[in-house]
């Protein structure tokens, strides 16, 4: 897959056989840096926008018209080398704003709202999700939509795909007229889900185990380098996910997720820790450096 990615880590889940273990490959994409391989529909672009589910930050992401009509608004990923995967999980945020891109604009879709998922394996097309309903935007509501579908057989490890999304007004909605509107697509995650005999697991993949075999991943970048975001992904028994200093004080804290994307921008330079809480009280803890 594209280099410039974001994030790839590699999460590990035992299985009860002794022969087998399922394999979760994430890959993630924040658009605060360069980004290449991304193509959209015509008047979509990368580009800054106040993040009204974040505290009204600065940030970037994918702007693109709103969805008038019957005309669909397309996003396609860079490629991808799947690692064998049987299901492919998507999440990402979609934020309806007016025109003008301002945090005080935020506000729900005019009209009910869907995806439908494809991918492309060269030159052939296949289905992934058809005409999913996007839950409510606004104050109030979640900016993060699940998206699930079932490759079977046709992403053997190795293979290259992309994936295209589709948004557009839900069917049998009609035409749905959204003047002085935009979405923001962003914080996209893909995540590969496989199952490998154990003796194939990659001797390259550094994961977190604790005594119950539940992988904690992983934490990008763990050296900001001018970067304004850390990513920071969990696994199923994740409580909360904090960014603390080395006094142990914190700085960002999130409950009830596995993955989230902590913006760091103005905080002082220095070392400090990722803190994944796990539903059993247990804590593991990440380094990181802020530059």
């Amino acid at each position: 897959m594209k280099t410039n990615f974001a994030l790839t880590v590699l999460c590990a889940f035992f299985l009860n056989s002794v022969s087998a273990q399922t394999i979760q490959t994430c890959t993630t994409e924040n658009f605060s840096g360069a980004t290449a391989g991304w193509t959209y529909s015509q008047g979509a672009h990368v580009g800054d926008y106040t993040n009204p589910a974040a505290g009204c930050i600065d940030d970037r992401g994918i702007i693109t018209p709103g969805v008038g009509g019957n005309n669909p608004c397309n996003i396609q990923t860079p490629e991808f080398t799947s690692t064998g995967a049987t299901t492919v999980n998507l999440t990402f945020d979609i934020i309806v704003l007016n025109a003008n891109l301002k945090c005080n604009t935020w506000k729900d879709y005019a009209c009910q709202t869907s995806v439908d998922v494809f991918y492309y394996i060269g030159q052939t097309k296949y289905t992934g999700v058809v005409d999913q309903l996007l839950p409510p935007n606004g104050p109030g509501n979640p900016t993060s939509v699940f998206v699930s579908f079932y490759a079977g057989n046709n992403l053997p490890a190795g293979t290259v795909y992309k994936i295209e999304m589709c948004f557009k007004p839900k069917s049998g909605v009609g035409n749905c007229i959204q003047q002085n509107t935009k979405y923001v697509f962003d914080n996209f995650r893909n995540c590969e889900t496989s199952s490998r005999p154990i003796n194939e697991r990659s001797a390259n993949t550094s994961t977190n185990q604790d005594n119950n075999n539940t992988i904690v991943c992983s934490v990008y970048p763990v050296t900001t380098n001018g970067a304004t975001k850390i990513t920071a992904n969990g696994d199923a028994d994740t409580k909360s996910i904090s960014l603390v200093d080395m006094n142990g004080n914190i700085m960002r804290s999130v409950s009830g997720t596995t993955f989230i994307v902590f913006d760091v921008k103005g905080m002082n330079a220095g070392k400090y820790m990722v803190q994944f809480e796990k539903k059993n009280g247990e804590q593991v803890r990440k380094p990181v450096t802020i530059n």
